[in-house]
């Protein structure tokens, strides 16, 4: 439901304020290599926390086309 939702929302900004922050440390100590690959892992993250929203917009759609049928 829509808790479920928020959980994810907020995971996802746990996920996008630790990545910045962490590729920010590693760009100022000179780390801009490391800084990069974070910012990718982070990205990466974010899109796997996302698959279960994905699959219940698909689903949503499919019951929608189903009903226009």
């Amino acid at each position: 439901g829509t808790s479920a939702y928020i959980e994810i929302i907020l995971k996802g900004l746990g996920i996008v304020i630790l990545t910045q922050i962490s590729s920010d440390i590693c760009r100022d100590s000179g780390e801009a290599t490391l800084a990069g690959h974070i910012e990718t892992v982070g990205k990466l993250e974010l899109l796997l926390l996302c698959v279960p929203l994905i699959e219940d917009i698909l689903a949503t759609a499919e019951k929608l086309l189903e009903m226009g049928g």
